[in-house]
């Protein structure tokens, strides 16, 4: 026999001995019959989240404009930091090529 297989058994006994105590010490109850009723009105009784009752029409569409303004404000700012990144790459290629050297003139 393993030292797992040990251990599970050992555990298993002490589950039912614990089990066997607890079982003399508590003893089953009948709840009263107010409280049973409130807790089944309360199972019973369908509310909408309150979530879905905070937001009106407006909120909503105000969320929505929202999100789009700021969508094309990023791209806004990704294009420009695009075409800036361009613009720099294909100045320093055309102006290497230009560069010619002074000639100073008397």
């Amino acid at each position: 026999m393993s030292k797992r297989e040990k251990f599970l058994n050992a555990s298993k006994e002490r589950l039912g001995s614990i089990e066997k105590h607890l079982s003399g010490i508590f003893q089953p109850i009948n709840p009263r019959k107010e409280f049973v009723n409130t807790v089944r009105q309360r199972i019973q009784v369908i509310r909408e989240p309150n979530v879905v009752n905070r937001f009106t029409v407006y909120q909503i569409a105000l969320v929505i404009l929202l999100g789009i303004f700021i969508l094309l404000v990023l791209i806004v700012m990704v294009v420009r930091a695009l075409l800036s990144l361009f613009s720099k790459s294909g100045m320093k290629k055309v102006s290497n090529r230009s560069r010619k050297p002074l000639q100073v003139s008397s």
